[in-house]
């Protein structure tokens, strides 16, 4: 029970606040099982509040799928709490269900397979739009090495997509009358990916070196205005999509237009040590507005998008991601991990660069910097510190802790001051001391 607020100030009453998290997996065969994953507050700030939780959006799911063989199959029901101020419980989408089936044949005489793919899905609100679609996708993949030893993979992919909405707005005319009905679309698509991985063995150490292309080619647009982007609003162009035949990761949005992809990748590998980089580009061959500004993609060629990771054993390992802008060569994005030192002392700092350029309505520049850090005192006991910092011209230091932990096969202890200087709605700048036990094994 805690003191309600309106804004910062008590009103004078007392609420009940709390949580709910449950997870299961229960089998139900040797093919198939069944679980849910369930979230849910009373209000927007109590996860934050009593450091609970950081996260912006609470996720239920309930679940029933199938595996056998080459096949899989699934039906998943998915409903949503958005912790955020400027989230409407009326706009928050209920999807039920989504449905899920992919088939893989077993490789052909020449090592061809054929695959299949189902998705459908319902998602409804109480505002705004709904939307219920049913894509299918067949798809044919062979697989070659030539005499060199370069790889060689061709791909070919027909989809088709069928949707209902309704309450959809016109981008072209926000204020206008909705769209609504029925809509299709038929998505064809080609590739032919190469890849030559050249391989020095030596005494000490073993070196590749891989130069990547992929040649893809499908029809220009394929985005109607009254198919609602619902499933691929969070995209980023970095390293893990830079070969993707589309790079969205949902449904309803669709890379089309003939484009290549090219990038270069290096690695050293040694007993205990391991370096491994990426570098690439993607050129477009007609700009069709399927990107957004400042995404990267939205001129032709693209931005640089790039890893690095270095592992020297357990006490060392760095990671690098990055997006370099096509003509300046400067950061637009950068992200580094380090984790230094053994179980018994071990610091780890993650860095976050968002260049002013490509800050939106929704993310605007950022530039922070996470530290921490562990030592073990004795058997069970150890003593942690962690610090968030702002590094923009007007940031500071945004959260400072330090704590102690005992854990056991029993049960984990842990009691933390943390001093926070951010405010959020009922959240002022405070000082606060937690203690938490956590329970283990019970049943």
């Amino acid at each position: 029970r805690a003191d309600e607020r309106e804004g910062l100030a008590k009103t004078g009453n007392v609420v009940t606040r709390g949580h709910l998290r449950a997870q299961g997996k229960f089998k139900i065969d040797d093919t198939w099982r069944w679980g849910f994953d369930a979230a849910r507050s009373t209000d927007d700030t109590y996860l934050r509040r009593y450091e609970i939780s950081d996260e912006s959006t609470l996720v239920t799911n309930a679940f029933v799928e199938g595996m056998r063989g080459r096949d899989y199959a699934a039906i998943n029901a998915w409903a949503f709490q958005g912790l955020q101020i400027d989230d409407d419980p009326g706009y928050t989408p209920l999807v039920l269900p989504m449905v899920d089936y992919s088939a893989v044949s077993r490789p052909g005489r020449v090592g061809q397979t054929i695959s299949l793919g189902v998705n459908a899905v319902s998602l409804t609100r109480n505002q705004g739009a709904d939307s219920h679609r049913i894509s299918a996708e067949a798809g044919w993949r062979l697989p070659y090495t030539a005499p060199m030893g370069d790889v060689y993979t061709a791909t070919a992919t027909l989809r088709s997509d069928v949707l209902l909405v309704s309450g959809v707005t016109d981008p072209t005319n926000p204020t206008g009358k909705s769209l609504d009905g029925f809509v299709g679309r038929l998505l064809p698509q080609v590739a032919l990916d190469w890849r030559f991985p050249l391989i020095r063995s030596g005494t000490q150490s073993d070196i590749l070196i891989e130069p990547v292309a992929a040649v893809i080619v499908g029809p220009s647009g394929g985005n109607p205005a009254k198919i609602p982007n619902e499933d691929s609003l969070s995209f980023e162009f970095d390293d893990t999509n830079l070969f993707s035949a589309s790079r969205f990761p949902g449904y309803d949005r669709w890379e089309g237009g003939a484009r290549v992809n090219y990038g270069l990748k290096f690695g050293t590998y040694r007993p205990g040590a391991v370096a491994t980089a990426m570098i690439g580009q993607s050129f477009r061959r007609r700009d069709d507005n399927t990107f957004g500004a400042r995404s990267g993609l939205d001129q032709s060629p693209s931005d640089y998008v790039g890893r690095v990771n270095l592992d020297i054993g357990p006490d060392f390992q760095i990671g690098q991601r990055f997006r370099i802008d096509r003509s300046s060569l400067s950061l637009r994005r950068n992200e580094v991990d380090l984790v230094v030192g053994p179980q018994d002392l071990q610091f780890s700092a993650g860095y976050v660069f968002l260049a002013r350029e490509l800050s939106t309505d929704e993310l605007g520049q950022r530039e922070e910097l996470n530290l921490s850090a562990r030592t073990r005192l004795r058997e069970g006991w150890s003593a942690t510190a962690r610090s968030r910092h702002d590094l923009s011209t007007n940031g500071g230091l945004l959260l400072a802790g330090v704590g102690l932990v005992y854990e056991c096969d029993c049960l984990r202890f842990s009691v933390e001051l943390v001093r926070r200087r951010t405010n959020d709605r009922d959240i002022p700048r405070s000082t606060s001391i937690t203690m938490r036990i956590k329970l283990r094994h019970l049943g």
